[in-house]
């Protein structure tokens, strides 16, 4: 007899991971040995033994196991209707589901006696009574599906536990449970688990939606790396599947949404792509038997076509699938008929990033979000996007930056591949597909923009001196404007917009000595008063920044090197603004580095970014003024995540009419400042981009304010004045994704392979000639002459190579990259 067990032990032995082989094994020939002979009682009959879990003598054709299952089940029905069971029914639930878990399915096995078994198994599971049932068999399915062990893996038997769910409830149920503390490779194995099943499995119709429930749970949550992980484990699996009539209308949801370009990585996409044109011809041959095939094929087409344009640079291996592609176009002229035609274009609309995409997007190059996120603000950098456009150097970065920005703000595409700019600006030791520091990158950026520039400025002055040497200087001198002094004089863009001056002066306490030292700056570091973790503290930015410019005290293990005292002494150390740049960028000190565990935490302080701020500067001849310049909020990028080493960055910024949206990598979506002033860790801004809208003075004798003076920052260029070479370029472009789109919708995705231009007219004569050149071009096929005009205009790059993967895939499986939509 069974040993009592109430709901609380049962729960906790579900938690502890399900009855052991020998509680079940226990269970199972209790209840059996027990049921047997009540039921020979019942029938007058005491001469039949119990069964016996060694016995062979089972119909034929059926499984041995199962067979003696039905026989428990039928045996602890006949007492449930006598009112005598006797123990905890809970208890012999789960230990009949692990059973089934080891029931072998051998080729032996009649399929169709299998089936009629299992969902005679399952009838009985569905008249549970017991509250709380159904939560309860599938909590020790999970189990069964997560556990890790070195046997064999569950047997498809258990699928008919997941058959009592009603479709409908399904993706409720799967949410509830991704809500839980489920690791990565618990559901990796439960999502291969139930492939597996799927293909072998006759008897239970809903597994396709338990497979696609969990897939859009994880997307909708932001675990995009996981979606990854579970697409490289199990794509393979249903692209072979597709052949099989039987299984085909179940796999086809699950793969089309796997390929779905706004969720498919490179990697995912190269499982499939050596056997594409394998499964596609054996598709190619059910045709005629099996209508469905035909619009199959099409789709297939339209997808690979799609994800071939977007992961370009593969050509070699993409070369038997575009043979394939070609082939099955031909044969069945997907594109000559209207109505054929339509729905080709109905369902690319339906697999690409939408047309409504409310700002053009950035695709993501494999962990390349904290690049994007800061190629997304200095877009909305209004003068620096203007500086930029209408610049006249020659500069290989400043004429990338160009093409790059008139592509952002005026392409009708809905995303653009930066890889080209990436590839000029990546900073040494920044591995493709690792993530990177988003504030790190961007120093580099500006550093080396503002480098190049002075560099050619420098060179142009010394190409101008030389020719200019057998002149007399004293005609410009008699200005002050000779080559020489221009170049002195000479600003570069990156300092016009992000540069900014602060005086640090340390004071010994002991001599009354000071030392002051001024330095350039294009962006301050704010540390947080007390470096703790306590995610209820909330912070403001202007605290923040107000703690920066307070004077610190230096004191014990901190003391300041007095040159007058010639030791190390007790001192002040204070900051003041001299000058102010026209952007401030503020990055939030979020990391510190743990001594006990050496390597960069995150601290989880909630910021709140006031979306005005100012800063004081003194001035006068008696410094007895104080300017205050005002700053209004445009762009914040923020991490989420609890590494320096992981997460995700995207950014939080306003147009140039002051419109919010959130920019996520390809996705950008109108969005307002209260999401950003919601966030909580481990979502934190991180950096934040502030413009000069206003200043004021104040005598520091008087409380008197003057009027605020308003600062305007004109708005970069609009089309009609944008030099000709960049209107060309992005008309040429726009045109070109037109044509791409109604003749050749396979191609209408991301501008992938446009190169940069690095020569430009030097001297006006040559204007008409390059019109005519540019009119000839026009004049042809756009999609075959934007590659010649770009030949034949633009240097191409040829050090340029993309980085391997997409955000989040398995190139860097240390540091998930976590998508947050």
């Amino acid at each position: 007899m069974a040993v009592k067990q109430n709901p609380e032990a049962t729960e906790s032995s579900a938690a502890n991971g399900g009855a052991t082989t020998s509680t079940t094994s226990n269970v199972i020939q209790g209840e059996q040995n027990r049921g047997n002979s009540d039921a020979n009682m019942e029938h007058g009959d005491m001469q039949k033994p119990p069964l016996d879990n060694s016995s062979n003598d089972v119909c034929d054709g059926s499984s041995p196991e199962l067979t003696k299952l039905l026989s428990i089940i039928e045996c602890i029905e006949l007492r449930r209707q006598n009112g005598r069971v006797g123990f905890d029914m809970m208890l012999f639930y789960q230990a009949i589901i692990n059973e089934l878990a080891r029931i072998n399915v051998t080729r032996s096995v009649d399929l169709k006696r299998f089936k009629e078994d299992i969902l005679k198994i399952g009838e009985f599971f569905a008249n549970a009574k017991e509250k709380l049932a159904y939560r309860f068999f599938l909590k020790i399915v999970c189990q069964i599906m997560t556990n890790e062990t070195n046997g064999p893996p569950p047997s498809c038997a258990v699928a008919v536990i997941l058959q009592l769910f009603k479709d409908e409830n399904v993706y409720d149920t799967v949410n509830e449970l991704l809500d839980q503390c489920i690791s990565t490779d618990q559901i990796r194995r439960a999502v291969t688990c139930l492939s597996n099943w799927m293909r072998v499995c006759n008897f239970c119709e809903n597994l396709n939606l338990w497979i696609i429930a969990i897939m859009n749970g994880l997307y909708e949550q932001g675990k995009h790396s996981l979606f990854v992980l579970v697409a490289l484990d199990t794509i393979e699996m249903h692209f072979h599947s597709l052949i099989l009539p039987m299984l085909r209308p179940k796999v086809m949801k699950i793969l089309f949404l796997l390929l779905e370009p706004l969720y498919c990585t490179v990697d995912v996409f190269h499982k499939i792509v050596p056997k594409f044109s394998i499964v596609a011809n054996n598709l190619k041959k059910q045709v005629k038997d099996f209508p469905d095939v035909l619009d199959l094929l099409q789709r297939l087409t339209i997808a690979v076509s799609i994800l071939m344009s977007r992961f370009s640079g593969f050509d070699e291996l993409y070369a038997p699938m575009r043979v394939t592609v070609k082939d099955l176009v031909t044969t069945f002229g997907f594109k000559v008929d209207e109505v054929k035609t339509a729905k080709i274009r109905k369902d690319f609309l339906k697999y690409v990033p939408a047309r409504n995409n409310a700002k053009v997007g950035l695709v993501n190059l494999g962990n390349t979000c904290y690049v994007n996120s800061i190629f997304q603000a200095l877009v909305l950098t209004k003068d620096f996007c203007r500086e930029i456009l209408l610049s006249n150097s020659q500069s290989p970065i400043i004429i990338k930056m160009q093409q790059f920005l008139v592509l952002m703000l005026y392409s009708t595409r809905n995303e653009i591949n930066p890889v080209h700019l990436l590839n000029a600006v990546r900073p040494p030791g920044f591995t493709p597909g690792v993530q990177q520091d988003s504030s790190e990158f961007l120093s580099y950026l500006l550093e080396t923009v503002h480098q190049q520039e002075m560099a050619y400025e420098q060179l142009k002055t010394h190409q101008l001196m030389r020719r200019i040497e057998d002149e007399p200087l004293s005609s410009y001198g008699a200005h002050g404007d000779s080559p020489s002094n221009s170049a002195q004089l000479f600003m570069s863009i990156v300092d016009k917009t992000f540069t900014g001056k602060i005086a640090t002066t340390y004071t010994c306490l002991t001599c009354r000595g000071k030392n002051s030292s001024v330095d350039t700056f294009r962006d301050l570091q704010l540390s947080f008063p007390d470096m703790n973790s306590d995610s209820n503290v909330n912070y403001f930015v202007q605290d923040l920044l107000d703690f920066f410019c307070n004077t610190e005290k230096l004191y014990g293990d901190n003391q300041y090197f007095c040159s007058l005292c010639k030791k190390h002494s007790d001192g002040e150390r204070s900051i003041k603004f001299i000058s102010a740049p026209k952007n401030l960028i503020l990055t939030i000190k979020h990391f510190k580095y743990d001594q006990n565990y050496h390597m960069r935490t995150k601290l989880q302080n909630k910021v709140s970014p006031d979306e005005k701020i100012s800063i004081k500067m003194f001035r006068g001849d008696k410094r007895n003024e104080v300017v205050s310049i005002h700053y209004d909020l445009y762009t914040s990028i923020v991490h989420s995540g609890v590494s320096v080493d992981s997460g995700h960055y995207y950014a939080y910024g306003s147009d140039f009419v002051n419109n919010w949206y959130k920019f996520n990598d390809s996705i950008v979506t109108k969005s307002n400042l209260k999401d950003l002033h919601e966030l909580s860790p481990p979502n934190t801004p991180y950096i934040l981009f502030y413009k000069m809208s206003a200043t004021s003075v104040k005598s520091i004798n008087s409380d008197e304010l003057t009027k605020l003076t308003k600062v305007d920052v004109p708005a970069p260029p609009k089309m009609n004045e944008l030099p000709r070479h960049l209107r060309d370029f992005v008309n040429q472009d726009n045109y070109l994704y037109l044509d791409e789109f109604d003749n050749d919708p396979f191609k209408a995705t991301a501008f992938n392979n446009y190169k940069i231009h690095t020569d430009r007219e030097e001297e006006e004569e040559e204007d008409t000639e390059e019109d005519e050149k540019k009119t000839e071009i026009f004049s042809n096929s756009a999609a075959d002459n934007l590659k010649k005009f770009l030949n034949d205009n633009h240097e191409d790059d040829d050090d340029d190579e993309q980085p391997p993967t997409s955000c989040g895939t398995n190139a860097l499986k240390n540091n998930m990259n976590l998508f947050i939509f």
